[in-house]
């Protein structure tokens, strides 16, 4: 258990969990981690001390973060939802949605 939520704690718990878990050594993490996706929070993915930039500097060097596409996509939907227009989409999809799933065609 992570008594502190800071990078090196967090770091050591990533490392520590793909050793013991996923039976990689330093070599195997080296090689086989070349890709995370991360929300933005800068713990994870902040340009100086975020966790992907510790492991890619100590131990990966082949790392590439990406900012999770579901992350931003929710990012995105909060500012524009305070439109009206936005609403009403979402009313008529979520309608659609409900239609299709309760459609007797769908039961046959």
């Amino acid at each position: 258990m992570v008594e502190n939520c800071n990078t090196e704690n967090l770091y050591n718990l990533v490392i520590k969990s793909l050793k013991e878990v996923a039976n990689m050594d330093a070599f195997e993490i080296a090689m086989k981690l070349i890709c995370v996706g991360v929300d933005g929070a800068a713990i994870l993915q902040g340009h100086r001390n975020g966790i992907c930039i510790i492991i890619q500097i100590i131990v990966a060097p082949y790392l590439i973060p990406i900012h999770c596409m579901a992350h931003r996509l929710n990012l995105a939907y909060k500012i524009i939802s305070v439109h009206d227009d936005v609403a009403k989409i979402e009313d008529l999809v979520c309608e659609l949605y409900s239609y299709l799933m309760n459609s007797s065609k769908r039961f046959i």
